[in-house]
């Protein structure tokens, strides 16, 4: 029998949960709401609707569900095209009910880590031609600059740009995604103006709040990205010979996010396997020398779920308390939601909904990453609940022998 112990992660490590605006919040008028009215750009036709109904105040109940699980952090998004429907008119009650949000989180213990662009801009923006109009990154602060002075008093960890590369690809180089282009000179266009776009916040989050923590995320599965190239060296590296100086842009983070969605696509990706997450994390420490953050774990319940986090965990252990910091671990989603061109047929909530009731289902992961919060780790008895075939393999040992308690090495 295995020794019973902890593999115990440090002090004010983040547990959390990710959600972004147009998945859950419902009742959005942007340029995915504008996408999906035409044929085929989503799964079965479907729209977002009221999605998870957060909007008309659904967010509460969550916010209990996530505090009911030891989420000590959530992950949201503000909704650019709620705060300022038309250029330079601002929404204060739309502001406002962003800052209930965050209120709430606050009082729920739950630190908020706010996604500041996450796939989704205002109509005007899409009619300006999105990111490919110069005048988009200068809107973009102005839009960065309204709510940080709204929430800055709540709020210290900042993400700009939810994986950039993803948004480039899919939008303007294979016509997947809102705009629908398949230009390959539109889309390097488009990716030096993100680029600005997301330096301009950077430094407009800092100059009001110095002590902010402002980051921006990369999908792990497309590897490194212009992004890197912009913020490591200060040029973004459009190709193997195309690069455009930017030496605005180096060092214009504090961290970095890494997003890993295992099961997508008819096979699962060796790019995200447990150990393959591990070396990015490593490698992208490495490289950048700032704290990582996972901020989206994405698989789906019925895809062996608790064990591919089980297994993740136990190589993150390593370096969340070694000198390679990764200071959060985010699951995709706290609540099913509308996933983009999948719609709602990919369900990666650890509480499921039924989007005719709105009726929440709590998953068997919700139940693991409730006891993994409450014991800030991973210990045998949930890997012998949970997914017994690794138990050989992380807490090998014989039986009789005394509860080990696998404490975060001290730091060299």
């Amino acid at each position: 029998m295995p020794i019973r112990a902890l593999h115990q992660f440090p002090r004010r490590f983040l547990w959390g949960a990710a959600t972004a605006a147009q998945q859950v919040e419902g009742q959005n008028t942007n340029d995915w709401w504008r996408w999906e009215q035409f044929p085929r750009h989503i799964a079965g036709d479907q729209h977002a609707g009221r999605a998870a109904d957060w909007w008309a105040g659904r967010y509460l109940e969550d916010f209990d569900r996530a505090a009911g699980l030891n989420n000590n952090a959530l992950r949201l998004s503000i909704e650019w095209s709620r705060i300022e429907p038309e250029p330079g008119i601002w929404d204060e009650w739309a502001l406002s009910r962003y800052r209930d949000m965050v209120l709430a989180l606050c009082d729920r213990g739950i630190t908020p880590l706010i996604t500041l662009h996450h796939y989704t801009s205002p109509l005007w923006i899409a009619d300006r031609d999105g990111w490919l109009s110069d005048d988009t990154p200068a809107c973009f602060e102005r839009f960065v600059r309204k709510v940080v002075e709204a929430l800055r008093d709540q709020c210290m960890l900042w993400c700009t740009v939810n994986e950039p590369a993803t948004l480039i690809d899919d939008g303007y180089r294979l016509g997947a995604w809102p705009p629908g282009l398949r230009r390959g000179r539109a889309a390097d266009h488009a990716a030096v103006n993100l680029v600005s776009g997301h330096v301009r916040a950077y430094h407009a989050i800092r100059e009001r709040q110095p002590a902010a923590m402002v980051g921006y995320t990369a999908a792990i599965e497309r590897g490194d990205t212009f992004f890197d190239s912009a913020v490591l060296e200060g040029q973004i590296r459009l190709s193997r010979f195309k690069t455009i100086a930017v030496p605005e842009a180096k060092g214009a983070f504090d961290w970095v996010g890494l997003q890993a969605y295992p099961r997508l696509g008819p096979r699962h990706s060796p790019a995200s396997s447990p150990a393959a997450v591990v070396r990015a994390v490593e490698r992208h420490f490495h490289r950048h020398g700032k704290p990582v953050y996972l901020t989206e774990i994405g698989i789906q319940e019925g895809e062996d779920r608790p064990a591919y986090m089980i297994d993740l965990l136990r190589g993150l252990w390593d370096s969340a308390n070694g000198n390679r910091p990764v200071r959060g671990f985010f699951v995709r989603s706290l609540i099913d939601g509308f996933e983009w061109s999948q719609g709602y047929g990919a369900r990666f909530g650890l509480f499921s909904v039924d989007f005719a009731s709105q009726e929440r289902t709590p998953t068997t992961s919700a139940s693991l990453y409730r006891e993994i919060g409450a014991r800030n780790g991973l210990s045998a008895e949930m890997v012998e609940t949970y997914a017994p075939e690794l138990m050989a393999k992380m807490f090998p040992g014989e039986a009789g022998k005394n509860n080990v308690l696998l404490k975060p090495r001290a730091r060299a």
